[in-house]
């Protein structure tokens, strides 16, 4: 799973993305990947943690299981957002674009704000 954002960052919008994820997914082993955002790690924490029944009176333990990773892919979250250029027609193989003029007017405008924030 890659856990990358752009734009204003809210740690409610990232805990449901994630709470979604280990929803549909039956929290079965996932290697996140991150782009350095600070927040993941205790997100992550809090979503997979799991009772742990020892037979002692108490509330259980919560422990995250060992099959959780996170890795931070991007070291300089600022600079590597500068040297992407998102494109609305990159896609997958099989899947086409729509005729929308305004989705095929796209592409040119992201490159011109794409050369202007390399500058």
């Amino acid at each position: 799973m890659v856990a990358s954002a752009s734009g204003p960052l809210s740690e409610n919008l990232i805990e449901q993305a994630v709470a979604t994820t280990v929803q549909r997914t039956h929290q079965r082993e996932l290697h996140w990947f991150s782009d350095g955002w600070h927040g993941y790690g205790s997100i992550l924490e809090r979503a997979y943690r799991q009772r742990v029944v020892t037979g002692k009176r108490g509330r259980p333990r919560l422990v995250v299981p060992e099959t959780l990773t996170l890795t931070q892919t991007v070291k300089d979250q600022a600079t590597a957002q500068k040297l992407i250029m998102f494109s609305p027609l990159n896609l997958a193989a099989g899947i086409e674009p729509s005729a929308d003029p305004v989705l095929l007017a796209r592409p040119p405008a992201y490159g011109v704000s794409f050369s202007q924030r390399i500058q």
